[in-house]
């Protein structure tokens, strides 16, 4: 399977669970149903693009990864792979304190001056000095740490594993206690990000070799959907209210789509009845 033919597979799968979380809000009418092809072409879109700029990027990334987890794999039973863990540890700790360090910093420096380039430049300033600092102090500690050798069964790909049950159950609590974090935005956004990112790492160990007819297929058939059935003012419900990920997408492209300059677009149910007269909006 190509690289391309694994994209479009996984960006219709999220965008059929975007869709089905969106019909679930504004009710499953035939007219929200039809919308579900639009919302599956926008996530197709969107993980192609995702797909091409990562190979772009890094064209022998599948390889590496699959290399660097064989190599994780392969040392869990050596004498230095717990001191590994441990200089792992060090820095995750050392990444989340300069964060912290950088997150106050910014705050502190907000209004700081009256002046708003001096504001930025001092905040960019003491962003970069944290990160330094916390690099720097993260690599010394992390030095020492691999002298460690017990427990004997500490690892780094176990510890990569917890750390993500962790992270798993964390998002878990915040989605179940929406009040704390997650009271203006869907929770299931950061779900379909980390869901097309992993997408499109996954998509890398396909083909890089496309077929044209077959591409040309699936791009002509995006196209009548994202611009014929795009067109209808009845996606508005299940594009503009509805699927949480396909909205904030629609949202982007409306300033592409305003032709005319008037500040609403005419696609995807914006409502614009004369794109082309920026008098009329």
């Amino acid at each position: 399977m190509s690289i391309a033919a694994r994209a479009l597979l996984a960006g219709g799968l999220i965008g059929l669970i975007d869709a089905i979380a969106g019909l679930s809000a504004v009710g499953f009418r035939p007219g929200n149903l039809l919308t579900v092809a639009v919302v599956i072409a926008l996530h197709q879109l969107l993980a192609a693009a995702l797909s091409a700029s990562l190979f772009g990027a890094a064209p022998q990334l599948a390889t590496r990864l699959r290399s660097w987890v064989d190599g994780l794999s392969a040392a869990r039973r050596t004498a230095a792979e717990p001191g590994k863990a441990y200089a792992w540890m060090v820095f995750g700790l050392g990444a989340v304190a300069a964060l912290t360090a950088a997150t106050a910093l910014v705050l502190a420096l907000t209004g700081a001056f009256a002046t708003a380039l001096y504001v930025a430049i001092f905040k960019v300033v003491a962003v970069l000095a944290a990160l330094a600092v916390g690099a720097a102090l993260s690599w010394r500690v992390a030095r020492l740490a691999t002298r460690l050798t017990r427990p004997a069964r500490l690892h780094r790909l176990g510890l990569a594993a917890a750390v993500a049950a962790l992270v798993v159950l964390a998002y878990g609590y915040l989605t179940w206690r929406r009040d704390l974090f997650f009271k203006e935005v869907d929770p299931l956004l950061g779900v379909l990000l980390a869901a097309h990112l992993g997408a499109a790492v996954w998509a890398q160990a396909g083909s890089a070799v496309v077929a044209p007819r077959q591409f040309a297929r699936h791009a002509v058939l995006m196209l009548v959907v994202l611009l014929g059935l795009g067109a209808w003012s009845g996606v508005a419900p299940l594009l503009r209210r509805g699927a949480p990920a396909a909205r904030l997408m629609v949202q982007g492209l409306d300033r592409l789509l305003d032709v005319d300059g008037d500040g609403v677009a005419s696609h995807f149910g914006a409502g614009d009845c004369a794109p082309f007269d920026g008098s009329i909006f």
